[in-house]
């Protein structure tokens, strides 16, 4: 499908940049607003791991855990724009757990209890 100009398909309000899907449209917004994230106006898509981490989100695996969530949420545009699919925000914080419980297992056994964390966060923001 070939879209007629840059209008993000999903709010109408400003260009479809990696940065407006992802961290800046309404409901991408709304996201990280529920998991307790402020994102900052000026990110840069190049600097998404730079993210400030909000203290009551672990440490190790950061990179990881935010990759994840932009995973999560250019899916879901994926399916509006292809699929016309509709996907509310606790559907996607439920799909970001079920996520998050399959990509803890690749992570080093050691430090395997960050999946159960991210897991909490996202039930949580539920």
């Amino acid at each position: 499908m070939i879209l007629p100009d840059s209008t993000c398909e999903l709010c109408g309000d400003g260009p479809e940049t990696a940065v407006h899907l992802l961290f800046h449209c309404d409901f991408a917004a709304s996201f990280w607003r529920a998991l307790g994230f402020a994102v900052p106006t000026d990110l840069e898509a190049r600097h998404i791991q730079q993210l400030p981490r909000p203290s009551h989100v672990e440490g190790g695996h950061y990179d990881t855990f935010i990759l994840l969530c932009c995973w999560q949420l250019w899916k879901r545009r994926n399916g509006i724009v292809f699929h016309q699919e509709t996907m509310s925000l606790h559907q996607i914080l439920h799909a970001c757990r079920r996520e998050a419980k399959s990509w803890s297992c690749r992570l080093p056994c050691t430090e395997r209890r960050l999946g159960d964390h991210w897991c909490s966060l996202f039930s949580l923001a539920m």
